[in-house]
């Protein structure tokens, strides 16, 4: 499944951090070095098995937690608007 970045989201690198901005609703959300990877990792168009495995590569670490934590992201990300599926 594929995600992209819906029109007028801001992303500013801080650091380790990401911060997002959404215009339209006024939301900001702070992510994390790993959250921050996954939102590079989906706005190169990247589903979620090939992000899963581009943080294995880079990170290290259990597949199955990483697979959840990218879920988790991705679920928190549609929550607040910032991604849709495409």
């Amino acid at each position: 499944m594929f995600y992209r970045v819906v029109t007028g989201v801001v992303a500013q690198r801080l650091g380790d951090e990401m911060v997002l901005i959404h215009p339209k609703t006024d939301r900001i959300f702070l992510l994390n070095r790993t959250g921050a990877r996954v939102w590079e990792l989906l706005s190169d168009q990247l589903d979620l098995d090939g992000t899963q495995e581009k943080l294995c590569q880079e990170f290290g670490g259990d597949p199955d937690q990483i697979r959840r934590d990218v879920e988790q992201i991705v679920f928190s990300l549609t929550k607040e608007q910032f991604i849709d599926q495409s």
